[in-house]
């Protein structure tokens, strides 16, 4: 009995203590959440015990994550890591990535979910995105010809050198310049 209650213990104190949150999931409800996920979904393990996923995944992505969690019981093989919105307690939206696999609970098939929020880099990456297009939108409408060479090899041209050498962009590009 000692021995069962000191493993309990050390199980406990890595799961209530990684910083990752960990989830699982059967028969569409939430089964176990450690605090690290519910930090992630702003509720308490009393509100979101025995709930279905379905009402805490962003409505977009919803029929997206049922098949993936539906095909994962059927057995078939998926890439065990994706990403989708989760809706907060306090009605935000955030980005979450999940790597999952099949465990049994109770004897039973379920999902283990670990789930990191990657909220931020999903806002990251959509500034560098619009950034990017700003970027390219301005070269490729400056009135002046714009080009980089590295070693004397054309890399880039916009289009206003391509008209100045009256060819086209793809025949310059990788040429000397």
């Amino acid at each position: 009995d000692e021995a069962l209650r000191g493993s309990e213990q050390r199980y406990r104190e890595v799961v209530d203590n990684v910083s990752e949150g960990i989830i699982v999931v059967q028969d569409e409800v939430f089964v176990f959440f450690n605090p690290a996920a519910l930090r992630v979904t702003g509720y308490s393990w009393e509100e979101i015990r025995g709930q279905s996923f379905s009402g805490f995944t962003h409505p977009d992505d919803l029929a997206a994550v049922a098949d993936r969690y539906r095909r994962r019981i059927a057995g078939e093989t998926n890439d065990p890591r994706f990403e989708f919105r989760v809706l907060r307690k306090d009605g935000a939206a955030i980005w979450v990535q999940l790597s999952g696999v099949m465990i049994q609970w109770n004897g039973r098939p379920a999902n283990l979910y670990f789930v990191s929020d990657i909220d931020e880099r999903k806002r990251a990456e959509a500034a560098l995105r619009h950034s990017e297009e700003r970027y390219r939108l301005l070269v490729d409408h400056a009135s002046e010809g714009i080009l980089i060479s590295q070693e004397g090899i054309l890399r880039f041209v916009n289009p206003r050198i391509a008209e100045l050498a009256g060819r086209g962009i793809a025949e310059l590009t990788g040429q000397p310049l």
